[in-house]
């Protein structure tokens, strides 16, 4: 690491978002599998994660970043895995790729 990024704070995201809703720019699309984005309300979400045998902590915690998501507040895209590599990211559909047998 070069000493200039020393005690810097870098906002990490990918370079652009990902959208799983539209069928035509699902990232998960070229798996063989089909995994799709159904969007279900707050207590059916609950109900789910607490059947799953999540704890209520996390269970909130997932619930209020869902809600930051939805707001919008996570969509900012940064270059910063660049400016501190020095060599681009590897796309989410690239890592979709190499680790599809995960996604089953």
């Amino acid at each position: 690491m070069e000493a200039s990024n020393i005690r810097i704070k870098h906002m990490i995201s990918r370079p652009r978002r990902i959208v799983i809703q539209s069928s035509s720019r699902n990232p998960f699309r070229g798996i063989g599998k089909k995994i799709s984005y159904i969007d279900i309300g707050e207590e059916d979400a609950r109900r789910g994660m607490k059947k799953m045998g999540m704890e209520d902590w996390l269970i909130d915690g997932i619930i209020e970043f869902y809600y930051i998501i939805r707001a919008g507040h996570a969509s900012r895209t940064t270059n910063a895995v660049e400016q501190v590599t020095g060599r681009k990211p590897v796309a989410f559909e690239q890592f979709v790729r190499d680790y599809a047998s995960s996604f089953s």
